[in-house]
């Protein structure tokens, strides 16, 4: 994420990552603004900064409204 985030000159900070398994726990750390789903690995709660609802249950429109970045 970080070469990427690199590559497209974006500073970490202004990075927002969502996730639901343990293989995405090096993202959510990394990001600026780390959720994980409602539905994610009991394990990954912890290395995110926020949790929202399930992926089923609109859990990127709500992260993403929690930031204020939609109404």
């Amino acid at each position: 994420m970080k070469r990427v985030l690199d590559y497209l000159g974006i500073p970490i900070e202004n990075s927002i990552a969502f996730g639901d398994g343990l293989n995405d726990k090096e993202m959510l750390c990394c990001a600026g603004e780390g959720f994980a789903m409602g539905n994610s690995h009991p394990e990954l709660f912890k290395y995110a900064k926020h949790k929202t609802t399930d992926v089923m249950d609109s859990g990127i429109y709500n992260g993403l409204k929690l930031l204020g970045l939609l109404e």
